[in-house]
């Protein structure tokens, strides 16, 4: 994965190709973690975090926010807090 301006690219084929995929948000992105080859979870500026649960070329991203549910839901999960 990368990531500028909001863009996140994926790629399937070890890098060869890069395929961008819809983020929700213009603000730049400045880390991901996978805990598996379908959920990611991206962090960037102005607090955004972004989930991803069917390994990209599905639906949209879903942004969290920071006192959301999902965030919640993510830090029960990975031991993450915001």
């Amino acid at each position: 994965m990368f990531f500028t301006g909001g863009t996140i690219l994926r790629t399937t084929d070890g890098g060869a190709n890069w395929v961008p995929e819809i983020s929700g948000t213009r603000n730049n992105l400045n880390g991901v973690s996978f805990v598996d080859a379908d959920i990611g979870t991206a962090v960037g500026d102005r607090g955004n975090i972004l989930r991803r649960t069917d390994g990209g070329g599905g639906s949209p991203t879903e942004q969290i926010l920071p006192t959301s549910p999902a965030t919640q839901r993510l830090a029960t999960n990975t031991g993450v807090t915001s």
